[in-house]
């Protein structure tokens, strides 16, 4: 009877044996994973719905407070100050303003006027959306040209 070397015998089988079970245990990470990603994707969604909503929001109450200030006839000198006083009126406190109405009480704004045009200026105005999970953040500037009728131009 021939005998072969057999040593290499052991180092193969418990190679064999290290590779199932490291087969078996990614399985069953794989089969135990949550697999909810439509979930995931509509509180993503959900959230970026809500900033563009409020960003939407946060313009038209800018516009909305710019047309008053624009058409209460103040002179150039008080233009920034009476849109400060209409602003105060319409900040309600809420999360969906961000940081718009804590940037016009600060005077971190402009307001001028050159003939016949108006323009506002906010920069660095941003928005927010929250998920037990999620936060996202937007930042943006405002700029908006008006007439002296309190319209704005395009």
């Amino acid at each position: 009877m021939i005998f072969m070397n057999r040593r290499g015998d052991i180092a193969t089988t418990s190679l064999l044996i290290i590779a199932l079970i490291l087969i078996i245990v990614a399985w069953t990470s794989f089969l135990s994973a949550s697999t909810n990603f439509g979930d995931i994707s509509s509180n993503i969604s959900m959230s970026l719905s809500q900033i563009e909503f409020n960003q939407q929001y946060i313009t038209s109450e800018t516009e909305l407070v710019a047309s008053q200030t624009i058409s209460s006839g103040v002179d150039d000198s008080q233009l920034k100050d009476k849109f400060m006083e209409i602003a105060a009126t319409h900040s309600f406190g809420i999360s969906q303003e961000g940081n718009l109405f804590a940037k016009i009480r600060n005077g971190d704004f402009s307001f001028t006027q050159s003939s016949d045009i108006y323009t506002l200026q906010i920069s660095g105005v941003n928005v927010a959306a929250q998920d037990s999970e999620l936060q996202i953040r937007r930042y943006f500037d405002i700029t908006m040209k008006f007439d002296k009728s309190g319209q704005r131009l395009a």
